[in-house]
């Protein structure tokens, strides 16, 4: 190639070659477009300012007409012209001795540029981070949680997979000790004591053949030289009935059990540990464990008026033989009153008769709510039951040989 041609290099964009003559008159009068660079060889590109150092263009190598002239100041104005049969070239690289801060800054343009661009495709996709992240701000302002709730545990996206937590929160979990520095002087908060909570009515509530099946077998027979009636286990093998039932302290009772399986025909020996005479209790301890489940034993203040109980024992028929062995009896709560010689009792709708003394009366959960003591007189289906409370206190009295 001539030495007096050399290219022009404009926005990527390679023209020539082309004159010197002509490149320094373009150049003289302003017509190139700022930026433009010259090579000779395509490889090395100047800057136009070097062009005036080298030789005068030789004469007759140009080979361009005036349109191709016209060409590179239409390229230098910005208009995509290509000079004829040259067509147009990819940029070449980054030349040597070109500054590589112009590439650093349109690099880093256009990486910030991209970023931007995530990161608002991100918002877009879920808007919730942007209303996070001003929450979390105010809450580590204000040395607590956002609107003054506990904040729940942040899901992870697992587009990001585990990454490192985030800024610890400002203040400690109220179990643990302020330590000294951001938290000096907070005090932790006590937790209030849980309330029970109150059952919804019919929470719970059992149908009355599974209260027979569970605890029927936990029922007694019981005899002595003046008659029979009924208790029930209130450990492995002590048994809770009346006092006019099981007599007093050393009496000797027989036990059965009619509802257990594999001990129905068995009698065990027991004798009176507790009573309570004023109350009609009784505790009976057997000489050995029988096997059957202990009762669940309730609360009477939790009784309704007119809800359902069901009731467990075994009357007799009158003629002081035969018993009707553990029969159930469905009624109804009514009231609680004072019945001398009892004491405050429950009076049940429900029929008691001889041989149902001692027997367990249960609510619709099957637990024990009170001890089957005595029948209405000249009236029907009239029954009344000691309280639960009486026999459990009989009970804490024998664990601590308390008179």
């Amino acid at each position: 190639m001539a030495s007096g041609l050399v290219y022009l290099n404009v926005n990527g964009k390679v023209v020539g070659p082309l004159p010197v003559a002509v490149v320094r008159g373009k150049l003289a009068r302003g017509e190139l477009r700022p930026g433009t660079r010259w090579s000779r060889d395509r490889a090395r590109w100047q800057d136009l300012s070097l062009l005036a150092a080298e030789p005068e263009a030789l004469p007759g190598g140009a080979g361009l007409n005036l349109a191709e002239i016209d060409a590179i100041q239409g390229v230098g104005l910005g208009e995509r012209h290509a000079p004829p049969g040259g067509g147009i070239d990819l940029p070449p690289p980054i030349p040597n001795g070109v500054p590589v801060g112009r590439y650093v800054l349109l690099v880093s343009v256009g990486v910030f540029l991209a970023a931007g661009l995530v990161l608002g495709t991100l918002l877009l996709a879920r808007p919730d981070l942007l209303g996070g992240a001003k929450n979390k701000v105010v809450a580590q302002a204000e040395g607590g949680t956002a609107a003054g709730n506990n904040p729940a545990p942040e899901e992870k996206d697992p587009a990001w997979g585990e990454g490192p937590a985030e800024n610890p929160p400002a203040v400690k979990p109220v179990d643990q000790a302020a330590l000294p520095g951001d938290n000096a002087g907070i005090r932790p908060v006590e937790k209030a004591p849980d309330k029970p909570r109150e059952a919804a009515p019919g929470a719970g509530m059992l149908k009355p053949e599974d209260i027979v099946s569970k605890w029927e077998s936990s029922v007694a027979v019981l005899q002595n030289a003046t008659g029979t009636g009924s208790g029930f286990l209130v450990e492995p093998n002590l048994l809770a009935t009346n006092w006019h039932v099981a007599g007093s302290i050393g009496d000797q009772v027989k036990v059965r059990f009619p509802s257990a399986v594999g001990i129905r025909e068995k009698q065990f020996n027991g004798t009176v540990v507790r009573s309570d005479e004023t109350r009609d209790l009784a505790l009976v301890r057997l000489r050995e464990i029988p096997g059957p489940l202990i009762v669940d034993l309730g609360d009477e203040t939790s009784l309704q008026k007119g809800q359902d109980i069901l009731m467990i024992g075994s009357p007799g028929l009158g003629d002081g033989k035969d018993l009707i062995e553990n029969a159930v009896r469905r009624g109804n709560y009514s009231t609680t009153k004072d019945l001398p010689p009892f004491g405050k009792v429950l009076e049940l709708g429900v029929a008691i008769n001889p041989g149902n003394s001692g027997g367990p009366v249960f609510d619709m959960q099957g637990r024990v709510v009170g001890v089957a003591v005595a029948k209405g007189v000249k009236v029907e289906a009239v029954g009344f039951a000691v309280p639960v409370s009486a026999l459990r206190q009989l009970i804490r009295n024998q664990k601590k040989g308390a008179d």
